[in-house]
């Protein structure tokens, strides 16, 4: 083996140990960010194995919410498998039919999911960019009211990350994927605030719920 094949052989063993190791800091900063967390607000802490993520689970200001890590391919990458720290707030309540709304990000999930025609509301304000499908044109078009298209399209003005909001007559909840780790408990309680706020804002009222609900399901 010549000197040059030798140094490279150093240099990519050197580059391996010092990727493996930093992943590794950042994997244990997020365990106790995410451990913080959980025992200030009182929520189950799954703590996993010792090179595996935690994940944290439970009721928060009265909303159930999920944080985990999740594994998905990236076709950039030629499928190599890169994990996204995943933020879900459940709204409480069933909807009438199934629906997915989502930003670029979050396109090739919703497309996937299948959960109804594209939908394209009237509002000029609205970022022609996200994404919305539902299988009962009628209930979207009356629920997207004015101020719930102004507060989903913060939401889906999130950097970096795949924001949606997902329902069927079973659940709906609101989701976040991001390559952050989330390695800061205050950073994780402002966001999850966020969520948690948002959620109160796109639940539907008594009026539309009676509306709505008893007579699609």
């Amino acid at each position: 083996m010549s000197y040059l094949w030798l140094l490279v052989y150093i240099l990519f063993v050197i580059f391996i140990l010092t990727f493996f190791f930093w992943n590794t800091v950042i994997l244990f900063r997020q365990k106790q960010a995410w451990q913080t967390f959980a025992k200030k607000h009182d929520l189950l802490y799954r703590k996993g194995k010792l090179l595996e993520a935690s994940a944290v689970e439970g009721n928060y200001k009265k909303n159930r919410i999920g944080l985990f890590s999740e594994g998905r391919a990236d076709e950039s990458s030629r499928g190599v498998t890169r994990y996204r720290t995943v933020i879900e707030v459940v709204m409480g309540h069933r909807m009438p039919c199934t629906g997915a709304l989502g930003n670029v990000e979050s396109m090739r999930i919703i497309e996937s999911l299948n959960f109804g025609t594209t939908f394209h509301p009237e509002d000029g304000h609205w970022d022609k960019n996200h994404l919305i499908t539902c299988a009962d044109r009628d209930f979207i078009k009356e629920y997207l009211t004015p101020k719930r298209l102004e507060r989903l399209n913060g939401f889906f003005a999130m950097k970096n990350a795949a924001a949606m909001m997902v329902f069927d007559k079973q659940d709906a909840f609101l989701r976040i994927e991001t390559p952050d780790p989330m390695t800061d408990p205050q950073k994780i309680q402002a966001l999850m605030d966020k969520l948690v706020a948002l959620n109160e804002e796109l639940k539907l009222t008594d009026t539309e719920e009676k509306k709505w609900v008893p007579s699609k399901i």
